[in-house]
């Protein structure tokens, strides 16, 4: 196996990470780091990493791999501030085995598919998205200015322009019906995208690029963070799809490094300043959703947690309201039994706001160890959606498949009710895009246009 050095070196290196974590933090309370063994299962996790031959899939374990890193150290760096008994190894050791259990599923998938997957690969690499929208595009780039300006004239301000801590409210906001369908904005955002990177001129190139950042300040109006990460990673997809470069590039590491400093500053814009200084007293501006699930592993047991229903709640927001109510059940009182709600009282009764602690934290609680063979076909699933992504040929196709990447690859710290509710929204617009090109009988889409082939085929040709 030509790829058993960096296996094994990787792997060294995450068995080293506690004593890395030890020696640069400095505590003499042990049961603060996580353990050696507790690292143990995530050698399936790397050897999946570099077996797979999915660029998004690799990409997707390995988000998932460096968050339990990236959690372990804000934990100790929040402790660095704020002192209170927290033991990581057991949660550690759970998260790397559920973690060992996803990887067996995305292996699984590509084994059993080899054919299917060399086929997707080669299409990808040979083959260009048809752009499908028409003159839908100016519809989608009209949209962004139309949701806000109707949830202003709902509630008469911007949350996010209040220059108050409006963390207590946020959610209690009445924000009107087409609130529910913010999600849209992140395909309004690639197409934006797509006109700015088809511009040849200067002048629309800047009128594009300035479209753009005003929608993505739009759809974090409310200071939530979920749809400007989504669009991030979705642009990232695009990328990868119409430059078929498929490898981390200079352009990801600086979207990463961009939804970094988004997300810990709408942080700080929530909480009614800007001030580094106090916000760093919570330690890394990432990994708070880590630290829960953790804490709740050491308080708490599988089953213990009161009115908690992942599968009721995840259907609850799926499913239409009106269908829910023919059936004789409330959508609300379903949804109240997602994680967020389970979790908002744990530790702290007066917390008004949901605590999210991420998918596996999710399905360890409401599964116990059972809940490994869900991962795995979760796994399988995510291999399959990866599959999907490579033989993406129309561009609403593409975009939609890019979202729903974007919000899976996010449960790692989010919630898997909000994931199906999200998937909703999209299966109404996709179902709306499909009733568009049979009106207009639109069985082929336009030519092959993205701006690779039109514009930078030299420049990508040694890739």
């Amino acid at each position: 196996m030509k790829n058993l050095p960096y296996i094994l070196l990787m792997y060294a290196g995450v068995l080293a990470f506690p004593y890395a974590l030890e020696l640069y933090f400095g505590f003499g309370e042990s049961y603060l780091y996580p353990s050696v063994e507790s690292h143990l299962p995530l050698l399936l996790p790397i050897i999946a990493i570099f077996t797979l031959r999915n660029f998004f899939t690799r990409f997707f374990l390995s988000v998932w791999v460096a968050w339990l890193l990236v959690g372990e150290t804000f934990i100790l760096s929040y402790y660095e501030h704020n002192p209170y008994y927290i033991a990581q190894a057991e949660g550690c050791l759970i998260y790397a085995l559920f973690l060992a259990a996803l990887s067996a599923g995305m292996l699984l998938y590509e084994q059993s598919n080899p054919q299917r997957i060399h086929g997707a690969i080669h299409k990808a690499m040979h083959t260009s998205v048809s752009y499908d929208l028409g003159y839908l595009e100016y519809g989608f780039v009209a949209y962004p200015f139309i949701w806000i300006a109707i949830i202003y004239s709902n509630i008469g301000f911007i949350p996010l322009l209040a220059g108050k801590d409006i963390t207590d409210s946020m959610y209690e906001i009445q924000y009107g019906y087409i609130y529910g369908y913010g999600l849209y904005n992140c395909v309004s955002a690639l197409v934006v995208y797509r006109k700015l990177r088809m511009s040849r001129a200067l002048m629309a190139k800047v009128l594009w690029g300035l479209i753009l950042l005003i929608v993505l300040l739009i759809m974090s109006f409310d200071s939530k963070r979920l749809f400007l990460l989504l669009t991030i990673l979705a642009i990232m997809v695009y990328e990868q799809m119409t430059t078929r470069s498929f490898r981390i590039n200079k352009g990801m590491i600086v979207a990463g490094l961009f939804a970094l400093v988004m997300y810990s500053g709408l942080q700080s814009v929530r909480l009614g300043n800007s001030d580094v200084g106090k916000y760093s007293s919570q330690g890394l501006p990432v990994g708070v959703e880590f630290r829960e699930y953790i804490r709740t592993v050491n308080s708490f047991g599988p089953g213990d947690i009161a009115n908690y229903d992942l599968l009721t709640s995840t259907l609850g927001q799926m499913l239409n309201s009106s269908l829910i109510r023919l059936a004789g059940f409330d959508k609300t009182e379903l949804i109240s039994q997602d994680s967020a709600t389970a979790w908002m009282k744990l530790f702290d009764d007066n917390n008004a706001l949901g605590i999210r602690t991420g998918l596996i934290s999710e399905v360890y609680f409401a599964y116990d160890f059972a809940g490994l063979l869900l991962m795995a076909l979760i796994g399988y699933g995510i291999s399959a959606l990866g599959n999907a992504l490579l033989k993406a040929s129309r561009f609403s196709h593409l975009v939609l498949l890019a979202i729903v990447y974007g919000l899976t690859l996010l449960t790692v710290f989010g919630q898997l009710s909000v994931w199906g509710g999200c998937l909703t929204v999209l299966a109404y617009l996709y179902a709306l895009l499909s009733v568009f090109n049979l009106v207009l009988g639109r069985k082929n889409p336009q030519p092959a246009v993205p701006y690779l082939v039109r514009h930078d085929l030299r420049r990508y040709s040694r890739s």
